[in-house]
C-alpha cells in the first residue's frame, strides 16, 4: 500500500499525508469526513479545508495533521485521494 500511495502521490512525498490516507482507508469516520470534503467543488473544498486548519490550529493539534490536510487543497492531490478511496482495490 505505501508504494501505491508513493506512486499516485509522486510529486510530493508526505509520509503524513500517505498516513492520513492509510488512516481513512481503515476508519470509517475520518474516510467519510474526507469523502464530504472532496466531493465539494474546488473553492468550496479550500474553504473549508482553510476552516479546519484554523479549527485544528485552535486545538493546538499536531502539525503533521495540519501539513496533511493542507494537502488537500491541491486540486490534482484531491483528485487521487478520491480515486483511491473510490477504487479499495488499490
Amino acid at each position: 500500500m505505501q508504494n501505491v500511495l508513493n506512486n499516485l502521490f509522486g510529486k510530493r512525498k508526505d509520509k503524513e499525508f500517505v498516513a492520513l490516507i492509510q488512516a481513512a482507508r481503515e476508519d470509517q469516520t475520518i474516510r467519510q469526513n474526507l469523502l464530504t470534503l472532496l466531493a465539494l467543488p474546488q473553492s468550496q473544498r479550500l474553504s473549508q479545508l482553510q476552516k479546519w486548519e484554523i479549527e485544528l490550529e485552535e486545538e493546538h493539534a499536531p502539525q503533521p495533521l495540519i501539513s496533511a490536510i493542507s494537502f488537500l487543497k491541491d486540486a490534482d492531490i484531491a483528485n487521487r485521494t478520491l480515486y483511491i478511496f473510490n477504487n479499495s482495490d488499490i
